[in-house]
């Protein structure tokens, strides 16, 4: 094995390993705020004269979609 190819499996890894370390912070800081995300969202749509089911809204996409879809007269905004 040449040296040009050590140096760039090498790169590589290290290129890897600064993505894994920065997937794993995105994910604390979406779980650190999903708790917030929920709370507004369900004010928004009790806001909209409908108070939101847990069962409702199994995932935090569930939520963002009624939000966005403007369930129950409400507009996104």
């Amino acid at each position: 094995m040449s040296l040009e190819a050590i140096d760039q499996g090498l790169s590589l890894v290290g290129s890897a390993e600064r993505a894994t370390v920065d997937f794993l912070f995105m994910r604390a800081e979406v779980n650190k705020c999903a708790g917030e995300v929920v709370l507004e969202v369900s004010r928004r749509l009790a806001l909209g004269g409908h108070s939101p089911q847990a069962s409702e809204f199994p995932n935090l996409l569930a939520w963002e979609a009624a939000l966005i879809g403007g369930r129950s007269g409400l507009q996104s905004g």
